[in-house]
């Protein structure tokens, strides 16, 4: 009887879809945990969350896209680094323990008092975005 028989096999698509996914419900699970908790993450603060490797030319260029899309200049930058270390100290071990600094999505954290909800969604489909996260309770306007 042949092992791979039983091997559960997925294309690469496949499996990079599933783990944006995860890193998508890690990067929610950061806001949510960091409002929460009176962490880092104040209202009107929102976070871009940016794919894990995404070259420097990519992050000039989603730093440019959101400060004109939500309409301010105040946006601070977290390396993977920092939202690891973060990611740590806010999410439960059984969350955080897949978690690696490589795999850790960096992120801008702007304020914005009231972005347009078409910013919003053109953020999250801008190439390199995971997703954009809004505090709890933090809606954009229409206009």
């Amino acid at each position: 009887m042949s092992g791979d028989r039983w091997t559960y096999k997925t294309s690469p698509a496949i499996r990079t879809k599933r783990w944006l996914f995860f890193v998508a419900l890690v990067a929610a699970g950061l806001a949510v945990a960091a409002v929460s908790l009176g962490g880092s993450t104040p209202e009107g603060r929102i976070i871009v969350w940016i794919e894990p490797g995404a070259s420097g030319a990519q992050l000039h260029l989603i730093a440019a896209h959101a400060r004109a899309a939500l309409r301010t200049s105040d946006c601070v930058y977290w390396s993977q680094a920092k939202d690891f270390k973060e990611a740590k100290r806010l999410l439960a071990p059984s969350t955080s323990a897949f978690l690696t600094a490589a795999s850790t999505p960096s992120s801008f954290r702007c304020n914005a008092p009231s972005p347009p909800a078409a910013a919003i969604e053109g953020l999250r489909s801008t190439r390199g975005v995971i997703t954009v996260t809004l505090p709890p309770g933090f809606s954009a306007s229409a206009g």
